[in-house]
């Protein structure tokens, strides 16, 4: 029944034979496991927060990092730029504090 199922489906994905039909394409799922292990590893750290509410501190905090990890952006400049003078600013300039709007004026 497998065998029926796969060989209708293989007309109408030419991508999913590609790897069958030439022996130097690899298959392999490292970047997608690599981009999801920091989460993974994060989350068993984690079990052990102790509070609902202090889960969401740590959360807040952890969700820039991983912003600036994949813009690239350098995460001790950023702090070191933001952080001193982020009590004296209106909440009104929130928006232009992002890592992406901190990176694109550095640009």
């Amino acid at each position: 029944m497998r065998g029926r199922t796969f060989a209708k489906s293989i007309p109408f994905n030419k991508s999913a034979t590609a790897p069958v039909g030439d022996g130097e394409i690899e298959l392999s799922t490292n970047v997608a496991e690599n981009s999801m292990r920091p989460l993974a590893l994060g989350r068993k750290n984690w079990l052990h927060i102790g509070s609902q509410q202090a889960g969401a501190k740590v959360a807040a905090i952890y969700q820039p990092g991983r912003i600036m990890r994949r813009l690239v952006v350098p995460v001790k400049d950023y702090l070191s730029d933001i952080l001193p003078g982020l009590r004296n600013r209106p909440a009104s300039q929130a928006l232009l504090l992002t890592p992406a709007r901190w990176a694109a004026s550095r640009a």
